[in-house]
């Protein structure tokens, strides 16, 4: 008896899970059918950090998981080191100009999600400063009708 019972939590459980994530895909699919929103940005990028930011298992350590460094700190620290080699490169040459050598750069994947996260950064806050002057807007369209009821106010 015990058994079935267990098998059934386990199902409940099961069936909240597959909810949970049936509702997560109708709220992506929402913000991807709204063709000009900061959430459809959002929605699109956040692929592309999720990819960054996963960590490979590694094995463990008794019970505990090891994870590695994700996609993210290894392109960081190798843009780091790789920018660190350049800046040795010109301490110890300062008037060492080369053609063929340009500065280190960034991984093209973190330098995507970085121009994107900006872009979207800069709209939230127009959106932001947007949504103040139009709230300001209304409260002196508001005094202003009623200063006309008033008659203080003439056309």
């Amino acid at each position: 008896m015990s058994a079935l019972t267990q098998q059934l939590e386990q199902l409940k459980q099961q069936q909240q899970e597959l909810e949970e994530r049936i509702r997560k895909e109708e709220e992506i699919k929402q913000k991807l059918e709204n063709e000009s929103s900061i959430e459809r940005l959002e929605t699109l990028v956040q692929p592309l950090t999720n990819v960054l930011e996963r960590r490979t298992f590694q094995g463990t350590s008794g019970n505990t998981p090891i994870y590695g460094k994700s996609a993210r700190e290894r392109y960081t620290e190798k843009y780091e080191h790789e920018m660190q080699k350049y800046n040795d490169l010109l301490i110890r040459n300062p008037t060492f100009t080369n053609a063929n050598y340009c500065d280190p750069l960034k991984n093209k994947q973190l330098l995507e999600e970085e121009i994107y996260t900006t872009i979207i950064s800069i709209f939230k806050k127009q959106q932001q400063e947007i949504d103040e002057i139009s709230s300001t807007l209304d409260k002196f369209n508001k005094y202003f009708d009623d200063f006309k009821k008033r008659g203080l106010i003439r056309k």
